[in-house]
């Protein structure tokens, strides 16, 4: 039979048994002897004398979900004016996704079918060089242009192409150069979304030639969702 073990007696004996074994009356008792007095489980020294797990804690809040969009080149795209539906605004398409760029749900290569409801990162860069002659430009202001082709049709962003002082006075269309459109816009889902050029009034005769060069791509547009 066992002796009664006073709750002094209990405290001391279960402070040490974290440490495997300790000594009592000069004899060196182990803890797994004296697991099964004080009702400890010979293999868990740190669960309560009951072996009752506690509670289940709260649900942990929800992971950030993965961005949703896309990122394309596009490497061979002219733009004339001697087109027959020149005076209206002239959708880029053709749009590659392979790597290094990437695909992303909605982009079919032209058209951007926004999947999700939220706010979007756009970041577009246009390269270009003119291989016709501009003349003078007037009033016109040519731009690119991101835009909600869908029900409400906005324009989102826009770029206009850069402009020059030449030797006449007057104001010409630079021959080469860089169109950035950047920016964050709210979109809905089932919005779409396409690239477009806008002529904007310009009658001179010219030809924008956005071919790539062997570094740098003619066009690169890309989208995806922000927190």
């Amino acid at each position: 039979m066992f002796k009664k073990i006073t709750v002094a007696t209990f405290i001391v004996i279960t402070s040490f048994l974290s440490l495997g074994a300790f000594e009592v009356q000069g004899k060196l008792i182990d803890n797994q002897a004296l697991g099964p007095i004080l009702g400890y489980d010979e293999g868990c020294h740190s669960c309560s004398p009951q072996n009752v797990p506690g509670p289940t804690g709260p649900t942990g809040p929800a992971g950030v979900a993965s961005a949703i969009g896309f990122s394309g080149s596009l490497n061979d795209f002219t733009l004339s004016s001697g087109d027959p539906t020149f005076e209206e605004p002239i959708q880029l398409s053709g749009f590659s996704t392979a790597d290094p760029f990437y695909p992303g749900l909605g982009f079919d290569g032209t058209n951007f079918i926004v999947p999700v409801t939220g706010r979007y990162a756009v970041k577009i860069t246009i390269n270009y060089e003119l291989t016709a002659g501009v003349g003078t430009v007037t009033a016109s202001s040519p731009a690119f242009v991101l835009q909600r082709v869908s029900a409400p049709a906005t324009n989102l962003l826009a770029g206009s192409i850069p402009k020059t002082l030449n030797t006449t006075g007057g104001i010409t269309l630079s021959p080469a150069g860089e169109v950035v459109l950047t920016g964050d816009v709210f979109l809905r889902a089932g919005d779409v979304i396409g690239l477009f050029f806008q002529p904007d009034g310009l009658s001179s005769a010219f030809e924008f030639n956005l071919t790539a060069d062997p570094f740098t791509p003619g066009v690169v547009w890309s989208m995806h969702t922000i927190n």
